[in-house]
């Protein structure tokens, strides 16, 4: 074998050369480019059920506005739907109507409607953000809470608001003196001597 003919290359050569190149290189940078793949891909589903968590959550409790699980995913969306423009949009409308005080008088009903109906386009845009099929009438309509929960929930709160009252002094704790009880319908015992 001649020098000159070890320096002499054919095209298979410098394909072979090629090919053992883009090996090296995807053997490196293969597990690398899965891997980063593979997180993005958690991070999305993560953030997938996050954002359903939050809507489930509102969908739960959206009855029962003061409940704290309520609260807390309203405070949520801003993080997890930061990338959803009609959410937000939706959000910060009924931020806002939650803030504002209503006037007592006529206006009442028509501001209860008001922050209602911006609760209703909030979670339906929260809906259509996941991809679920949600008819806003169906999601103002189809929510049961026991009328008993509402109860309870304005008993403990009065009873709540009377405890504060009474410590900290701006209503007295009433004591009632005991009645006698009321007379006997049966003659008196007779009296042993």
């Amino acid at each position: 074998m001649n020098n000159a003919d070890f320096w002499t290359f054919q095209a298979k050569d410098i394909v072979s050369i090629g090919i053992l190149i883009i090996t090296a290189w995807a053997v490196y940078y293969g597990p690398i480019r899965a891997v980063r793949v593979s997180r993005q891909e958690e991070q999305a589903a993560s953030r997938t059920r996050q954002k359903a968590e939050i809507f489930a959550s509102l969908m739960k409790t959206r009855r029962f506005q003061l409940d704290a699980e309520h609260v807390a995913a309203l405070n949520l969306i801003q993080v997890y739907f930061s990338d959803e423009e009609a959410v937000l949009t939706a959000y910060k409308g009924y931020i806002r109507l939650l803030s504002r005080r209503s006037m007592p008088g006529v206006a009442d009903e028509s501001f209860w409607k008001e922050r209602d109906d911006a609760f209703i386009d909030l979670v339906s845009q929260i809906a259509r953000a996941l991809g679920y099929p949600q008819d806003k009438k169906e999601i103002e309509e189809l929510a049961y809470s026991p009328e008993g929960w509402a109860t309870d929930q304005a008993t403990i709160r009065k009873l709540h608001g009377l405890l504060i009252d009474i410590f900290e002094h701006r209503r007295a704790f009433p004591v009632v003196a005991a009645s006698p009880s009321p007379p006997s319908v049966f003659p008196p015992a007779p009296v042993q001597e």
